[in-house]
Formats: structure tokens, C-alpha cells, sequence
């Protein structure tokens, strides 16, 4: 059954909303909660949504399976990212870190390949090590999620790994048979 957010999760979610830049995208937006037991756990899964005014009228229905826009699950204070949150930044976000790759390492990345600093041809300025990236290829179009292994200067050492693809749009391929898109645990990598 869907719910609204209880205080500290949305607290949480303005949190981990604000770290990507769309803390003013979500501002007025309406985020809902659907718990599911999975199996003999404890703790419920919940999963975010992204939902309309429209949609408000209907979800809270026991019936209701899922609505609106997958934005990742929230389990133990700890949110866990889906892959459309990540076009959500690429689109209304604003200074978040950042590497371009070339077109084989696009190839590449969606086979969930990590990314050598030589195909790698532009990144943001304030790039850091250990610190999660959008993973763009030259049309700026978000291809996953990835963790630095260098700072800006020793970003693109040739034959090196510099950056640990995590999640990638290929993953939708591999795990079509799960119920929900995948998530990013943030907290392990951290119009």
C-alpha cells in the first residue's frame, strides 16, 4: 500500500535530492512510499515514487500496484537510487560530478565495463576521488553511475582505471526478470 513520507525519510530524500542538485525539481513534487514484506524480513522494502496530482486521487488504494516513476527504495536510512533518478540529474540537476567517455567506452560501460582514463574526454572541474559520477557519452546522454578512483588531475592516466562503472542502462537488460528497475546504494559509494 502506498503512504506519504514520514517526516525523517523525507528529510532523508531532501538529503540525498540536494546532493545531486534537484532539491529545487523536487520541491513541489509529490514523493510516496510503497512498503512490500519481502518474504520473512522484518523490515518492509520501501520503494519511492514519483507521482502527479493526479495520480494522489487513486494510489492510496490497497489495489493500487505501482504508479508514477520509480526513484530508488529507502532501507535502513540508507536510499538505494534507481536508474531513472539518475535522468532526473541529468535533466534538472546542476553541479554534480561528471565524466564524458568516448564511443567504445560507451560500449563498454553498458556491458557494466569499468572505464579507463584515456576514453575518458571531458569531466567536471571539482572531480574528486572516491566520489560518485554521471557517466556521459558525447551526447551527454546519462549512461550509469560510476565511482572515481582519482582526482580531476589523474582522471585520465592512459591504460589505468579511473573510474569504477557501478550501475549502468545495460543493467535493465541483464535484470529484466526483477520486479523493479535497480537501485544504487549511495551510502556504500556514496521545467
Amino acid at each position: 500500500m502506498f503512504r506519504n513520507l514520514a517526516r525523517e525519510e523525507l528529510t532523508l530524500f531532501k538529503r540525498e535530492s540536494n546532493k545531486w542538485g534537484l532539491y529545487p525539481f523536487f520541491k513541489n513534487k509529490l514523493i510516496v512510499i510503497k512498503e512490500e514484506n519481502l518474504g520473512g524480513n522484518k523490515e518492509n522494502n520501501k520503494l519511492l515514487f514519483l507521482i502527479t496530482e493526479n495520480l494522489k486521487k487513486f494510489i492510496f488504494y490497497p489495489s493500487i500496484y505501482a504508479s508514477g516513476m520509480f526513484l530508488g527504495s529507502l532501507n535502513n536510512k540508507k536510499i538505494y537510487l534507481s536508474l531513472s533518478f539518475l535522468f532526473l540529474v541529468s535533466r534538472f540537476g546542476n553541479n554534480y560530478p561528471f565524466v564524458v567517455v568516448s564511443d567504445e567506452a560507451e560500449k563498454l560501460v553498458l556491458y557494466g565495463r569499468d572505464i579507463l582514463g584515456g576514453s575518458i574526454i571531458e569531466f567536471s572541474p571539482d572531480l574528486k576521488e572516491n566520489l560518485l559520477v554521471i557517466i556521459f557519452n558525447k551526447n551527454k546522454e546519462p549512461l550509469g553511475i560510476g565511482r572515481s578512483r582519482f582526482s580531476n588531475s589523474l582522471i585520465q592516466q592512459k591504460g589505468r582505471i579511473t573510474v569504477s562503472t557501478l550501475m549502468d542502462l545495460g543493467a535493465y537488460l541483464r535484470e529484466e526478470n526483477n520486479k523493479y528497475q535497480l537501485g544504487l546504494d549511495t551510502s556504500l559509494f556514496l521545467d
